[in-house]
């Protein structure tokens, strides 16, 4: 499917109809819209580009390999045993769809004017728990919130970022990603280690 829209693209303006369906199309920030992102990249390409692509800057937030990256971000080493692709596409263009938990920003303020920013925890009926920038937790029962601001992710749509092929790569490296060490490669696409 990408191959034919970026085809349809190299044809230039020729048929106006087209390329404002193209247009549209590239517009669309779900990942349903965008299915020709699903399968047929390249893991390697896509391992590529989480470790070393300087303006993603996967590592910054993540790990996905043992004795790299960081935890400001949800743990990647196993997650193609935990999210289908379109979970793992979502997340890459609209980051704040689904927020892993303990990794939100979410800012509540009390009734009495004071403010809690940081990270939500945990939520309950009863109470907010949210990890503070310096890692400390602070709880605040129900009854003493004012409002609540729903968490947003820090990572950025990846779509201004990374061209469709990267994305496309990305996601295949990413649904390789199932804790298990393979020297730190991710499966051939034949199904090989």
């Amino acid at each position: 499917q990408l191959d034919v829209i970026e085809a349809l693209r190299a044809r230039g303006d020729a048929n106006r109809a087209l390329a404002g369906k193209l247009k549209s199309h590239a517009a669309s920030a779900g990942a349903a819209a965008r299915s020709e992102l699903l399968a047929g990249g390249n893991p390697e390409l896509g391992r590529d580009i989480v470790l070393n692509h300087l303006n993603a800057n996967c590592m910054a937030c993540h790990s996905v390999e043992a004795g790299g990256g960081s935890e400001v971000g949800p743990n990647l080493r196993a997650i193609g045993s935990q999210r289908d692709p379109a979970y793992l596409l979502e997340s890459l263009l609209t980051p704040s769809a689904q927020i892993a938990t303990g990794f939100g920003i979410v800012n509540v303020t009390l009734k009495d004017g004071s403010q809690i920013t940081g990270t939500l925890a945990k939520e309950t009926a009863a109470a907010v728990s949210v990890r503070l920038f310096d890692g400390a937790f602070k709880t605040a029962a129900r009854a003493e919130i004012a409002s609540q601001t729903p968490p947003v992710s820090i990572m950025p749509p990846m779509a201004g970022i990374l061209q469709p092929r990267e994305l496309r790569d990305v996601v295949a490296y990413l649904v390789n990603l199932d804790g298990r060490r393979r020297g730190n490669r991710p499966a051939r696409r034949d199904g090989g280690e």
